[in-house]
């Protein structure tokens, strides 16, 4: 497989990419949460390094955590659920406007254009993501939890569950929403490993399992990492990140040390569209090329951006079944 290494973490640029994006010039945006900036990187450009936009802070221009972002015409959002604001930035960095918005936003979130925002809801009102209209404030609930969340956060209950080879009820609601300019929503549970899809009104369309094989291992690997380390309680982190592309949608697995996993559905019928499996890759946040036969990715170990072909990467088929 195609991998090439485009900045790397000696550089010491990149902190924690929470979301990346394409923009119709190619140029590619990254959001760091940990340095609260965006990244531009050009991989056109003759300078292979980081162009940086914003800075730490509450004024105009400045961020504080960003996480999702979203593209419309000429600008790039960027949520930022610490600070309930969206704040946008025109192509050449200069800032264009910044938004208040409710609190109770929760990461992972995805942002669609420049005001659809969807979130986990994490089963607190019953429901497995929240869809707010920046500009409204209109919200819908979209699923039904898979589980009652229990009412605090027990650290050492969450450690004797997964010794004991169950996964931590505190985390069975956890998700990875997408939302689409036009209302759409798709999620991906760590716990079940089913993919969703939701109507702009908030209807079910679909739903989808992936491979058990996959999630059962990542399950066992999660175990076994609480096990070697029962004093570091960890989030699991199966479904690294979902992205709507074209008439696809794309997610990546993590195996956990043993690479990582591309799958591809239709986006409007849930049909499975072939797995890529990328072994010794450890893909996190990523964005896929404007051409679709590529990705670039941030590996959450080293902090160093990569850009994989997925034409030199054979994709097998899979058979998600209904639920």
């Amino acid at each position: 497989m195609g991998a090439d290494t485009l900045v790397t973490s000696v550089d010491g640029a990149i902190g924690i990419a929470s979301d990346l994006r394409v923009a119709d010039d190619g140029r590619l945006w990254i959001a760091d949460r940990q340095n609260h900036v965006l990244h531009v990187f050009d991989p056109a450009g003759a300078d292979a390094g980081l162009v940086h936009v914003g800075r730490e802070g509450d004024g105009p221009g400045e961020l504080r955590a960003p996480t999702a972002l979203g593209i419309a015409g000429g600008s790039v959002s960027s949520l930022q659920p610490r600070a309930a604001r969206l704040t946008t930035f025109t192509f050449d960095g200069s800032h264009a406007s910044s938004q208040g918005l409710p609190g109770g936003l929760v990461v992972p979130s995805s942002l669609a254009a420049d005001s659809l925002v969807a979130y986990p809801s994490l089963g607190l009102d019953g429901s497995l993501v929240t869809r707010l209209n920046a500009r409204s404030g209109e919200r819908t609930m979209i699923g039904q939890a898979y589980a009652d969340r229990p009412g605090g956060m027990s650290m050492s209950s969450i450690r004797d569950q997964a010794l004991r080879g169950e996964f931590p009820i505190e985390f069975q609601n956890n998700v990875t929403p997408v939302v689409a300019p036009d209302g759409r929503v798709w999620f991906v549970g760590d716990y079940r490993g089913v993919v969703a899809a939701y109507s702009a009104t908030g209807d079910s369309l679909w739903s989808r399992s992936l491979d058990r094989r996959v999630l059962e291992l990542a399950h066992a690997r999660y175990f076994q990492a609480v096990e070697d380390d029962p004093n570091r309680v960890r989030v699991p982190a199966v479904v690294r990140d979902v992205e709507l592309v074209g008439d696809e949608l794309w997610i990546a697995i993590s195996n956990d040390g043993a690479g990582s996993q591309l799958h591809r559905m239709n986006a409007r019928t849930g049909a499975p569209l072939g797995t890529i499996d990328m072994p010794g890759l450890n893909v996190g946040q990523f964005a896929a090329t404007n051409q679709g036969d590529g990705i670039y990715y941030v590996d959450p170990d080293v902090s160093a951006l990569i850009s994989i072909s997925l034409v030199e990467a054979g994709a097998r088929d899979e058979e998600p079944s209904s639920n």
